[in-house]
């Protein structure tokens, strides 16, 4: 989940973003990024009971009372098919000095980001990058930006790029102009193949008494769970599967009320899905 907070006096906010800084250093559940509004900070909490135990941590140990607002999941999006860009030095607008062309194809789920250099040796500026190995390694930087946020603004993932084409002319080019063409190229060819949002789904486990367990399994399915086969070990019953993680906070809270308090619930990430 990730959620904008804000300190309640205002004059406090340069020693909120420097608490927080301390909190994600030892959390790693909790990343730190600016929101859209000047002043305002985003943070990655997984579940909504890390609201209340940050907000005390923030009271308690610096004396920063905090609120919360537009708290909504993390999605990601994967590209859905092929796209292609290029831009050449000499092309009207583009005011870098360095040609390079990309291809975009998805990558299998989970596999994150693959780099294919796909160039002649010689249309690589080794003279800034040394060695094919360190241009690679150079892009792989660069992706950070083009990558961070799609069509519809969440992370792009699981995607395979490759350069097709690459081009300077000496001196040049600067790291920035490859940085710049590299973000404009890999942006404009996501933005052809389009992307697909996938939400984020949580791979759970569930203990409780097999007197509760009917009632346990219509509170999962309610909440759009899938779940295995229960297994069941004298009068206790366990059952695993997967459920929205949209979907935990809701079931946590009347979790105690369908299991009469038996239920033992535990649950992470597992995959995105469409």
């Amino acid at each position: 989940m990730e959620t904008t907070i804000a300190a309640r006096d205002p004059r406090q906010q340069v020693a909120l973003h420097q608490a927080l800084t301390e909190i994600a250093d030892y959390d790693p559940l909790i990343r730190l990024r600016p929101a859209a509004d000047p002043g305002d900070l985003r943070i990655t909490i997984y579940g909504e009971v890390q609201h209340q135990v940050i907000a005390d941590t923030l009271a308690l140990d610096h004396d920063i009372d905090v609120t919360f607002r537009s708290t909504k999941i993390i999605c990601v999006e994967r590209p859905v098919g092929p796209g292609a860009a290029v831009r050449r030095i000499g092309d009207p607008e583009h005011f870098f000095g360095s040609t390079l062309g990309a291809k975009i194809e998805p990558n299998t789920p989970g596999a994150g980001v693959d780099l294919v250099i796909a160039v002649p040796r010689l249309s690589i500026p080794l003279h800034v990058y040394s060695t094919i190995d360190g241009f690679r390694a150079a892009l792989s930087d660069y992706l950070h930006d083009p990558l961070a946020a799609g069509p519809h603004g969440w992370q792009v993932v699981d995607i395979r790029i490759t350069i097709t084409e690459s081009d300077y002319n000496p001196p040049g080019p600067t790291p920035a102009d490859v940085r710049h063409t590299l973000g404009i190229v890999v942006s404009e060819a996501i933005r052809r193949a389009g992307t697909v949002v996938c939400k984020p789904i949580d791979r759970f486990r569930l203990e409780t008494s097999t007197t509760t367990l009917a009632g346990a399994l219509g509170l999962l399915g309610r909440h759009r769970a899938v779940p295995d086969t229960p297994r069941l070990e004298a009068d206790l019953a366990v059952v695993t599967g997967t459920i929205p993680s949209a979907e935990l906070d809701h079931l946590r809270r009347a979790l105690s009320s369908a299991t009469h308090g038996e239920g033992l619930f535990e649950s992470q990430l597992d995959h995105y899905a469409p």
